[in-house]
């Protein structure tokens, strides 16, 4: 048996190499979504575009294979509020709730701990992880 050993491997044209049909997360992406919604930090993440209160996309940089893939998310608030809060994917009123092979979109909503989910809300630090094929 050979043991590989690197500390930095790349693609042939000299950038990052593209993991395919493995099963690492394939694209990821944390962003502040409170005012001027922005990328803090991402992997194969190009763009995220704000439509108003809580409800995003972002479009990945290399496509996924196709539309059969799987996010978790998360949503955090700073403040001490008591509410929980969560990202939904489900078609909005931008439809940036619809899973695609060029991105996802989410809204994020609160707990507002009277049985039921507030219209969206606007959340300081928000993250998606995906993992399937890329194309």
């Amino acid at each position: 048996m050979s043991t590989l050993k690197a500390d930095t491997i790349q693609s042939t044209g000299g950038g990052a190499a593209t993991l395919t049909k493995q099963n690492a997360a394939k694209s990821w992406v944390r962003f502040n979504g409170s005012g001027t919604a922005a990328i803090d930090d991402s992997f194969n993440a190009a763009s995220l575009t704000d439509y108003g209160t809580g409800e995003f996309s972002y479009a990945y940089t290399n496509s996924m294979a196709n539309a059969n893939y799987t996010i978790s998310s998360f949503a955090r608030d700073t403040a001490s509020t008591g509410y929980d809060r969560a990202v939904l994917f489900q078609s909005t009123n931008n439809n940036s709730g619809l899973l695609s092979t060029a991105g996802v979109g989410g809204f994020c909503s609160t707990w507002t701990g009277s049985g039921n989910w507030s219209a969206g809300t606007d959340a300081p630090r928000l993250g998606i992880t995906v993992h399937g094929d890329l194309a």
